[in-house]
């Protein structure tokens, strides 16, 4: 099993700009054949507590990563903010299944 550890300078609290440099590390970690990528916690935030602006309540990071997940086939971990109040800091890892 290859592994990839994704260190990026994530646009603060930009999560379309973040989004589109996850998809250039994940489109290199195909390229390179491994078989699972690791983003840091709050990949498409960076380190806020802004949790009303950045955090989430319809797992819209999540289903981000599903989708890169299976369309490049590649196992992804990541991390987020789950809910906008009483938020939680949270990582995943997604499966191409």
């Amino acid at each position: 099993m290859k592994l990839a550890l994704a260190q990026l300078d994530i646009a603060f609290e930009d999560k379309i700009k973040n989004k589109e440099t996850a998809i250039q590390f994940i489109k290199q970690a195909v390229t390179e054949k491994v078989d699972m990528i690791y983003f840091p916690e709050m990949t498409l935030t960076g380190f806020s507590m802004n949790t009303s602006l950045i955090g989430e309540n319809n797992n819209e990071t999540i289903e981000f990563f599903k989708e890169m997940s299976t369309k490049f086939n590649i196992f992804i971990g990541f991390g987020y903010v789950d809910g906008t109040s009483h938020s939680k800091n949270k990582y995943s890892v997604v499966a191409p299944q």
